[in-house]
């Protein structure tokens, strides 16, 4: 009886220690002094590692759930991005052999599939410096929609590729919604009409691609829309 006591008291001890090893940390703060990254740790604090991150917009919002290997600190588990208004991003899975997530889904602000018709499989080659999806590729036969994403998941670009070589109309954005530039591609080259906007929606130059070179009149304005000079190719 004494001894499964002793057990049982050690067994209670070392769960204890366990959770006083767990700590949080804010790593960043916004200007007003809210947190934008905290970390949970485990570990004594000159010797800990972080075993999930959860960051939050500017107010006060969730922004992402991350979670990491207690051991090496590296991407683990199943992550959660979330839009501004509170709605899901996008989810993935991590582990040592996929350092860009996988089962990638991706929500629109309202719920739905960001990609409604089907497709073979979605890569995110690239993730932003908070570890945000920067970019991902929807992959559908030979052919690819990709889509650049702003850390708030706004969509930043988004266009086609048919063997990795773009083809048809590209679009980029600004942070606001604005319109950047649109652009048509064929074979990889420039073709047809290429417009640049401010950020403001006004235009800032205006001109047309024939075999990815400059052709015809190019229009350049100021930051009111008004026209200011003109270049002919």
């Amino acid at each position: 009886m004494m001894k499964r006591l002793t057990i049982t008291l050690f067994t209670i001890l070392m769960v204890c220690a366990a959770c006083n090893n767990r700590h949080e940390e804010v790593v960043a703060k916004w200007n007003d002094g809210k947190p934008q990254i905290v970390r949970e740790m485990v570990g004594k604090k000159d010797h800990s590692v972080k075993v999930s991150e959860t960051t939050y917009y500017a107010d006060g919002s969730i922004q992402a759930k991350k979670h990491y290997n207690s051991k090496t600190g590296k991407p683990d588990g199943h992550w959660t991005f979330y839009y501004p208004t509170g709605s899901v991003f996008a989810t993935a899975d991590f582990d040592s052999k996929h350092s860009n997530g996988y089962n990638w889904q991706f929500n629109t602000p309202d719920g739905n599939p960001l990609v409604s018709e089907d497709y073979d499989s979605v890569i995110v080659t690239e993730l932003s410096d908070i570890e945000t999806p920067a970019t991902a590729c929807f992959h559908r036969g030979n052919t690819q929609t990709w889509y650049q994403f702003f850390s708030n998941g706004s969509i930043h670009g988004l266009g086609t590729s048919v063997n990795n070589v773009r083809e048809g109309r590209w679009v980029f954005y600004y942070p606001n919604g604005q319109m950047q530039t649109e652009a048509t591609f064929v074979g990889g080259r420039e073709e047809g009409a290429y417009n640049v906007y401010r950020d403001n929606g006004a235009p800032y130059y205006l001109g047309h691609y024939l075999n990815g070179e400059r052709t015809g009149t190019w229009e350049v304005y100021d930051p009111e829309g008004n026209l200011v000079t003109t270049k002919q190719y």
